[in-house]
């Protein structure tokens, strides 16, 4: 009996040790939000990934990087190494092509909104302007789809792959597959 009680003591002893051990270990920085990973718990993705987008309130996002038809492109000394996406937590967002404009009839588009799909994996924009027939606009079209597969999400990159418009060639307007990569500013 003695030797029972002094098991179960140990026992308990331990299960109280490796109990304390869990929950006192720290919490990990914010998870990489991925389009993989976004599908584990929605209601939790949701708040994460628009933080990460917004940084709790208005958060900038300088273009880095742009493959088009899985060929990067360089984008230094370019019309577009300076272009800005601002996203802000009341879903308003705003794009500004910055110094290097490269279409001066949308230099700067305001009034843009933006919003996740329900399952999270897509960046919805709407209020961007339209291609015309003489390529206005043709450049913030390559540069932002209306609807976007997020490939990467973290608190300093976002990675966006959408159907672009390449401007109008012979009359007909020229789609591409773009992936941009913005980093956080």
């Amino acid at each position: 009996m003695l030797i029972r009680s002094l098991f179960t003591v140990c026992l308990l002893g331990l299960v109280s040790y490796v109990t304390q051990a869990q929950v006192s270990k720290p919490v990990s920085a914010q998870p990489k939000i991925t389009n993989s990973n976004l599908k584990l718990d929605p209601k939790l993705h949701v708040s994460i990934a628009a933080q990460s987008l917004t940084g709790g309130s208005r958060k900038s996002w300088k273009l880095t990087g742009l493959t088009t038809n899985g060929y990067k492109r360089g984008i230094d000394g370019l019309c577009m190494e300076d272009n800005i996406l601002i996203l802000s937590s009341d879903q308003n967002a705003n794009y500004s092509e910055g110094a290097n404009v490269c279409t001066k009839s949308v230099s700067q588009v305001n009034n843009l909104k933006w919003e996740l799909s329900q399952d999270n994996k897509k960046l919805l924009l709407s209020g961007l302007p339209v291609p015309t027939t003489d390529n206005k606009n043709a450049m913030l079209g390559f540069l932002l789809g209306s609807e976007a597969e997020i490939t990467e999400l973290n608190d300093t990159t976002l990675r966006l792959k959408f159907k672009a418009t390449n401007g109008y060639i012979d009359g007909k307007l020229d789609y591409v597959t773009n992936e941009v990569t913005y980093t956080a500013q």
